[in-house]
């Protein structure tokens, strides 16, 4: 259970020598500040919350998000030169989106669709019109907080939160019909599968990171995989009176071992778990600046990206270590005023490279930052490719 490697793109011949110094020094640990390059997608109506991101296979991204103005979902993509804007579905009121690319580059989306509390799908080829095809996947008060992900023939799988009965559910397409799965069972906590993340092994096994909130005020951060057509649910983080596991977003290393970042929303923290093969290795604060939402990557060499918003402050942040031993480095992605990075999702390019679509709230605007390495030696990269 491997993730895909990564290829580098095409680079001066001066900078592999810079590259191969500089991985060197990742490797040992050397401490790193970014670079960031913020970018205003869309301005022109409030829009950019509940963002998503995706990069192709040229580096290129592309995001879906709310366009409140319109009430309904919007996605952008990067044509090399300017942005392209597209309404995504204009008969519903979508949002929380979850955006994945398939391997030709055509984007695949779920969501919530507000206006009839039903969870859709929706992909669009790139035909003659350029039209999304949309589909009802379920009804009758579902569909939040979904997660999309594609296996390796390029069918949807879809975890959400079925906030009507207050359970987890799994949905996927076979032989061109929906299939649904109940995965809360009775006993569970009183909101048993909010803040869904999904993620696919290389062998197509699901890993589903959620909320289960036990009480009022208590909750627990929940793993649940399935091997063999059994469904094998894990307590991941619990502790008593305490409210764990909001925000939660999973990722598995090279050796298919899954990674969650997460928020403690009793003290204000955010929380990192990793299994080590055996059990599960719980950071206590990694940040703890009061924090809202997380979105997580990791890289080739399992180097650990994080995502975050700073409501405290009011600022995107972004949490990176280059191994489970190595030290946390924290930053503030865009200092440039208060209530900027709210409903941020993370993504790494070919190079390693962390881009982050986030929510402006004061301009109410979709932004994206790119980032560039700059160590503390001094070296520093310079990329001028746009987004």
């Amino acid at each position: 259970m491997r993730l895909s490697g990564i290829t580098p793109r095409r680079l001066p011949r001066w900078s592999f020598f810079l590259i191969l110094f500089i991985s060197g020094a990742l490797d040992n640990g050397i401490a790193q500040a970014l670079n960031w390059r913020i970018q205003t997608v869309d301005g022109l109506d409030p829009v950019g919350w509940n963002s998503s991101l995706a990069l192709d296979y040229a580096g290129r991204p592309h995001i879906v998000y709310y366009d409140d103005a319109h009430k309904h979902l919007k996605y952008a993509r990067w044509m090399g030169s300017s942005w392209e804007f597209q309404a995504v579905d204009e008969t519903a009121d979508g949002r929380e989106p979850s955006l994945v690319l398939d391997a030709s580059g055509a984007p695949h989306i779920s969501y919530y669709d507000f206006s009839n509390q039903a969870l859709k799908y929706a992909f669009n080829y790139g035909g003659p019109n350029n039209m999304w095809w949309i589909d009802l996947v379920d009804n009758q008060g579902v569909g939040r907080n979904s997660s999309l992900a594609l296996d390796n023939q390029g069918e949807p799988h879809i975890s959400y939160y079925d906030f009507t009965n207050s359970k987890l559910k799994y949905a996927f397409r076979s032989n061109g019909r929906w299939v649904i799965q109940i995965l809360g069972k009775a006993g569970y906590g009183l909101e048993s599968g909010a803040d869904t993340s999904l993620v696919l092994s290389d062998s197509g096994v699901p890993y589903i990171s959620y909320y289960d909130k036990m009480t009022t005020g208590t909750g627990q951060l929940r793993m649940i995989f399935k091997t063999n057509d059994t469904w094998w649910p894990l307590v991941v983080d619990a502790a008593a009176g305490m409210d764990l596991g909001r925000g939660s977003s999973i990722a598995l290393d090279t050796q298919g071992r899954p990674h969650i970042s997460y928020i403690d929303a009793t003290q204000g923290l955010l929380k990192y778990a990793y299994h080590n093969g055996t059990d599960w290795e719980i950071i206590g604060s990694v940040d703890n600046a009061g924090i809202a939402g997380t979105s997580l990557a990791l890289d080739a060499g399992n180097g650990i990206h994080i995502s975050y918003y700073d409501h405290l402050n009011g600022k995107l942040k972004y949490a990176f270590r280059s191994s489970v031993q190595a030290p946390w480095v924290i930053q503030t992605v865009d200092p440039s005023g208060n209530q900027i990075g709210e409903f941020s999702s993370l993504a790494l390019d070919k190079n390693g490279k962390p881009r982050i679509s986030y929510f402006d709230r004061t301009a109410e605007d979709l932004k994206l930052a790119v980032t560039l390495y700059q160590f503390y030696l001094p070296i520093l990269l310079v990329d001028q490719t746009g987004p």
